[in-house]
């Protein structure tokens, strides 16, 4: 014999519409965080593209945040890869925009090790570009000419 579905009470109805009300203001609110937080690495500056190790879970998938350029503006990824295959077939680059909301709940407190990779990799690639600019001057000395 077939249950017959009741029309739901007024009161839940209310109440669920005043919980996706809420929810929707705080899903804005957690977007607002992404986004501020990609418009601060572009107004601080990065030189390059790089990848912040964040955790393994227990079934071997690797997690980081990736900072790459899409469109032309630096932009955060969720970086997922199984460290059991070192290949970049299996690495998954998803803006973090893109993510689920549970997803960006959970690793919005991760993104001050975001920003300490950020100087770190500037670092590097200033140690990298000074290298360079002085073997290029050697190169130009050998070759008499002036920089």
């Amino acid at each position: 014999m077939a249950k017959s579905l009741s029309k739901p009470s007024s009161d839940l109805v209310r109440e669920n519409a005043a919980l996706m009300a809420e929810a929707n203001s705080l899903y804005n609110q957690i977007n607002r965080i992404w986004e501020k937080a990609e418009l601060k690495l572009r107004e601080i500056g990065v030189l390059r593209p790089f990848k912040a190790y964040l955790h393994t879970d227990e079934c071997g998938d690797e997690s980081s945040f990736g900072v790459a350029k899409d469109g032309g503006k630096w932009r955060i990824y969720l970086v997922t890869s199984d460290v059991r295959d070192h290949d970049d077939e299996h690495t998954k680059w998803t803006l973090i925009t893109e993510c689920p909301v549970e997803t960006r709940v959970n690793f919005v407190e991760h993104l001050p090790k975001l920003f300490e990779k950020l100087v770190e990799s500037n670092r590097e690639a200033v140690v990298n570009l000074r290298t360079a600019a002085l073997k290029s001057a050697e190169v130009f000395k050998q070759l008499d000419l002036e920089i």
